[in-house]
């Protein structure tokens, strides 16, 4: 597009204008303009103008008066003009004919004294394009292209317009005639994309049909080119009729067929049908029909396309034709091939024509007969009886000739009712292995095979699932088999069979092995035995290596020389052997080790036992071990711990036993302490030390430990039961060790020790005052306990007696002097009215109150708890010296208090654990049994009863001293406290 700005030749008119190149005929310009116009004069004009190059410019629209002037009209808005190009003629203008260039001017006129000014002071021209009115298109078609009368064609068109121009109408031009056409989709108001109109209608056959299609948008009538078609026939036939020469034929004839078709308006069609019959034999597309079964038969002429079909039937009856075969049939549903030997069945013969249809054999003699050993009946009833294959034949006579038919049938074994063993012809010999046959049998005696048998045998060996026997054992045994049928019926049958030794594999010498001693004598014997065990009596050959004489004739060996040797028995290549060692002197005594061994529970441990003469000489031994219990010990001396306790393991030969002990702890060892840790002594004196082993959870166990000594002394001694003697000055140090875990503990041999208290709080009397003070203390609160408890029972008691006493003075009435008498024993001096308190009455009558519960048990010395174990700091034998440091060693023990009653003492130390429950249960037993009373202090008159002193807390351990005891010989067993 060229925009232009100027003025004409005569400089009388300002113009702007634009070209526009190759529009076409549905073309619209359209624009907007304004102007503004400050003098008014009277000739001033504007207009717009197109140009086209056959017509020059012609003016579509001037603005101003009817004369072309505007007359004083001035715009200053904006105006929208468009023009349509394809309706000049409504604006009385000459139509384009050449589209290449278009111009659109714009002008207006200026007043010829005005020195060529433009008449408008401002003109402006915006938006100015030219718009393609597009006309319609039409695509359309017909279904179907080609048909019949009775077929429905459907036209269809496809409106489409890019200016979304609705149609003003579709019509269908069908052989020069319009039709409407109706829209497909009524809500469908978009046509930029294309909109389908219809029209449905039938149509007369044998006629030539052309068609096209009309629309409009408004503007401009569009069609599309005409087309020929559709095409239309006469149709499919209406009606058929099917004809034959015959209406009867037999199945070995056959017969032409014809068909003849008419359309709906009865007029002959010529047409090919398609035959098809509904049985009775085959006809071909020509129409020739060949029987082939009797019967009563369709024969069709068909016209089939895929929505029309139009059939005629022709009827006819076909017989069978003569006897040709015979066929045998059974009364069953389906002919079986297979039956068992308890069934029947009952055969037919059938006669048949060449084509097999049936004929009846009335007044034809049906001659029967059967081969494999069964049985049929001239009536066709058959009984089979062998297993087997079997044929069953059918043979009739027609015009002295014979037709024969076969059936063959398989005969299987029925319900088996008896049961046979086949026995072995020879008896069996041990070690080979024999299959045993049972044979299970129907009414018929047919073998059911194979049979599913449970076999058994009485004894001698085994036998399988199969009947396999294997010989083991010699004698006369019985093979039983059970075999149940399909009626759950049971089936059995035994034999009796033997079974013999088989050759020697092994010989043994009883005893295998024996240890004697020198000048013993004793007796072998020797025993022969098959490969299963069965034992065989045979005189073997005999042969000694030394060690004494043997009588082969008795077994009598008499032992001579020491030493190890060896006795043989042969037989047939076979050999066996007994081991005889001799020991120069009988044994004395049997020492087993490891000796005093400690375990825990689940532990094993392995002991060995060794025999010694007089002389100390160790000697051959095979000892029998046994144990007093806590466990298991096997023939080669290993014991597996099974319970806690202290258990005697014995091992025995020839009258001697050696012991030794085991002791079972439920823990493992996992420390030792020795008590005490630190000890002074003089020279010469005896000490007992006592070790202590703890589990890793302070539980403490029964150990047997080994004590050693070391020092800077040069002669001490202790013992295996921790009893120290130091005969020179020094410091020792004392080991007590137990399966690799040791403990220790520190002596200082001086020479002179003080006999009556230990200065350095290390002996045994500090640590029993420092003990037996909160034991006194306990007591005396027990005391106190108790007569306050006994004093409250008595006086209730005796309250209880004086009203029960008042109650029968109210019902008996009695005087002073008997009531005194019965209270006192005696007459009074004087009558007194008054009765004696009910409090004194109560106090002299009331019984003693049962004893309170035993107070709980003191803590046991040395004993300490797991939380004490978890909560300590430092190992004790520091806080021990740190405390004995920070005492002066000068400083004397202060007089310990009165002693309370002293307590029984307890029990030795245990060989094993006990059971915190039961220890509990004994200490209680003892603590009820009656104690000799021991007198009581009185209290001064106005002295206050002392309360004793608090419990220690219990989260903070025991000092040392409370925890160490004195030196004993006995200690009493570790107890767990729940």
């Amino acid at each position: 597009m060229k925009f232009v700005e100027g003025r004409d030749n005569n400089n009388q008119h300002n113009y702007i204008e634009k070209t526009f190149e190759n529009l076409d005929e549905y073309s619209k310009i359209k624009f907007k303009f304004f102007w503004v116009d400050q003098d008014i004069e009277v000739d001033e004009v504007c207009r717009i103008q197109i140009y086209d190059k056959d017509n020059g410019y012609q003016t579509l629209k001037s603005i101003g008066s009817d004369n072309n002037n505007i007359n004083g009209i001035t715009s200053d808005e904006w105006t929208q003009e468009m023009f349509n190009l394809y309706e000049m003629d409504s604006y009385g203008l000459s139509e384009i004919s050449d589209w290449s260039e278009i111009r659109i001017r714009f002008e207006w006129r200026m007043e010829l004294d005005m020195g060529g000014e433009p008449v408008a002071d401002e003109w402006f021209l915006d938006d100015v394009e030219i718009i393609g009115d597009a006309h319609p298109t039409l695509e359309g078609s017909v279904s179907p292209y080609s048909g019949d009368i009775l077929d429905t064609y459907n036209f269809s068109v496809r409106y489409t317009d890019s200016d979304n121009d609705a149609p003003f109408f579709v019509k269908l031009e069908l052989n020069g005639n319009n039709y409407t056409m109706d829209e497909l989709d009524y809500d469908d108001t978009d046509y930029t994309d294309g909109k389908i109109y219809i029209y449905k209608t039938t149509l007369a056959s044998d006629k030539l049909y052309s068609y096209r299609f009309w629309t409009s948008d408004g503007s401009t009538i569009v069609h599309n080119d005409i087309v020929d078609g559709p095409e239309v026939d006469r149709g499919p036939p209406h009606s058929i009729e099917v004809s034959a020469s015959k209406t009867e034929i037999t199945a070995d004839e056959t017969l032409q067929f014809t068909a003849k078709a008419w359309d709906k308006d009865g007029t002959p069609l010529d047409w090919t049908p398609e035959w098809d019959t509904s049985g009775g034999g085959t006809i071909t597309q020509d129409g020739l029909f060949d029987a082939t079964t009797a019967g009563t038969w369709h024969i069709y002429a068909n016209y089939t396309d895929w929505e029309y079909k139009a059939s005629g039937f022709f009827e006819l009856s076909v017989k069978a034709g003569q006897l040709k075969y015979i066929k045998i049939e059974t009364d069953r549903a389906v002919p079986p091939s297979t039956i068992t030997a308890d069934e029947w069945i009952k055969f037919n013969a059938k006669g048949l024509d060449s084509d097999e249809n049936d004929i009846q054999l009335t007044g034809y003699t049906v001659k029967w007969a059967a081969s494999g050993g069964s049985t049929i009946y001239s009536n066709g009833s058959f009984d089979a009886k062998a297993k087997g294959f079997s044929k069953i034949y059918a043979n009739v006579t027609v015009d002295s000739i014979t037709l024969s038919a076969n059936y063959s049938l398989i005969v299987t074994p029925g319900i088996g009712r008896s049961l046979e063993i086949v026995a072995p012809q020879t008896p069996i010999a041990a070690g080979n292995m024999y299959y045993f046959i049972a044979n299970v049998l129907d009414l018929d005696k047919n073998v059911v095979s194979p049979p599913i048998l449970n076999w058994s045998v009485s004894g001698g060996g085994t036998i399988d699932k199969y009947g396999l026997f294997k010989a083991q054992t010699a004698g006369n045994f019985i093979v039983t088999a059970e075999y149940y049928n399909e009626l759950n019926e049971s089936l059995s049958a035994s034999i009796n069979f033997s079974v013999q030794l088989g050759p020697v594999s092994s010989i043994e010498i009883i005893p295998s092995k024996i240890i004697l001693t020198a000048g013993e004598v004793f007796y072998f014997t020797a025993v022969a035995y098959d490969s299963y065990g069965n034992e065989m009596a045979v005189e073997p050959s005999w042969n000694l290596s030394g060690g004494g004489n043997f009588d082969a004739g008795t077994g009598k060996f008499t032992a001579e020389t020491g030493g190890a040797w060896e006795l043989s028995g042969s037989y047939e290549g076979v050999n066996g052997i007994a081991s005889i060692n001799i020991n120069a002197n009988p044994v004395a005594y049997i020492e087993i080790s490891p000796a005093d061994s400690i375990m825990v529970v689940g532990e094993s441990v392995s002991f060995d036992a060794s025999g010694y003469d007089s002389s100390g000489t160790q000697l051959v031994i095979d000892p029998v071990w046994s144990v007093s219990g806590g466990g298991q010990i096997d023939s080669d001396g290993s014991f597996a711990a099974a319970m806690t306790g202290a258990w005697t393991v014995y091992a025995s030969f020839s009258n001697i036993t050696g012991e030794t002990t085991v002791i079972v702890n439920q823990h493992k060892l996992s420390s030792i302490e020795i008590v005490p840790e630190a000890k002074t002594l003089s020279i010469n004196e005896e000490f007992q030390f006592e070790a202590i082993g703890l589990s890793e959870s302070g539980i403490e166990l029964t150990i047997q430990p080994i004590w050693s000594i070391s020092g800077t002394g040069l002669d001490a001694s202790i013992d295996s039961n921790g009893t120290f003697v130091g005969k020179e000055s020094g410091t020792y140090l004392i080991y007590a060790t137990q399966n690799g875990v040791s403990g220790t503990a520190e002596v200082i041999i001086v020479e002179d020790q003080p006999q009556n208290g230990d200065k350095e709080g290390t002996g045994t009397d500090s640590k029993e005052n420092k003990l037996l003070f909160p034991l006194i203390i306990i007591v005396l609160i027990v005391i106190i306990i108790l007569a306050v408890v006994l004093s409250w029972f008595r006086i209730k008691r005796k309250l209880a007696e004086d009203k029960a006493w008042a109650a029968s003075l109210e019902d008996d009435p009695k005087s002073m002097e008997e009531v005194y008498k019965e209270l006192y024993g005696s007459e009074p001096d004087a009558v007194v009215s008054a009765k004696p308190p009910a409090e004194e009455l109560a106090s002299e009558r009331s019984p003693p109150p049962p004893p309170p519960p035993p107070p709980p048990p003191p803590p046991r010395k040395g004993k300490e708890s797991v939380a004490w174990h978890e909560d300590i700091e430092k190992p004790r034998r520091v806080e021990r010296r740190e405390r004995e440091s920070a005492k002066p060693r000068e400083s004397k023990t202060p007089p310990p208090p009165p002693p309370p009653p002293k307590p029984s003492r307890p029990r030795g130390p245990m060989r094993y654990d006990y059971k915190p429950k039961r220890h509990e249960e004994k200490r209680k037993r003892r603590e009820d049994r009656p104690r000799k009373q021991e007198p009581k202090r009185g209290k001064k008159p106005g002295e206050r009863k002392k309360s004793p002193p608090p419990p220690p807390p219990k989260s903070s351990p025991p000092s040392k001293a409370s925890k160490k005891a004195p030196a004993k010989k006995k200690r009493e067993p570790k107890i767990e406290w729940d």
